[in-house]
């Protein structure tokens, strides 16, 4: 009879460190996720958002804001289609040279043991600077290089 309540206690224990095992994962698996689809929503959007026709005028990269918040955030909301809860801030745009940065807060809830719920957040900052390489091609030849 001993025997049987201690590997019941063994077959608990086991459970609450699965349980936990589980728990920080889907933190450190959510937020590395959310990085990398935050870095290739935010490359896509501003690549969506360049201004051709300055482009084509002045021969420099222009991007607009106002397009490029919307390719952004409805990139970032195609890509997920989770229950939390996401918070995008965007801190800084620059037309030209067009450069960003962006923030996405991710809110979590976690119950303790005395059953209060703890809200802690998960912060992702990018800044992202788009550029051509101006020294490939001058005057539609190769540059030669001296």
């Amino acid at each position: 009879m001993k025997e049987s309540y201690f590997a019941l206690a063994v077959f608990i224990m086991g459970l609450i460190g699965l349980a936990i095992l589980v728990f920080f994962q889907t933190i450190t698996t959510t937020n590395e996720d959310v990085y990398y689809v935050l870095k290739e929503s935010t490359e896509a959007a501003m690549f969506d958002s360049i201004d051709i026709g300055y482009y084509r005028t002045k021969g420099e990269l222009r991007i607009i804001k106002e397009e490029f918040v919307e390719n952004l955030t409805r990139r970032f909301a195609n890509s997920y289609t989770k229950t939390t809860d996401y918070r995008i801030n965007v801190y800084d745009i620059i037309e030209i040279p067009p450069k960003v940065s962006v923030e996405v807060i991710i809110g979590n809830e976690v119950k303790v043991y005395n059953y209060e719920i703890d809200d802690f957040n998960v912060v992702n900052k990018i800044d992202s600077i788009l550029e051509r390489n101006y020294n490939i091609y001058e005057n539609n030849k190769i540059k030669e290089e001296k």
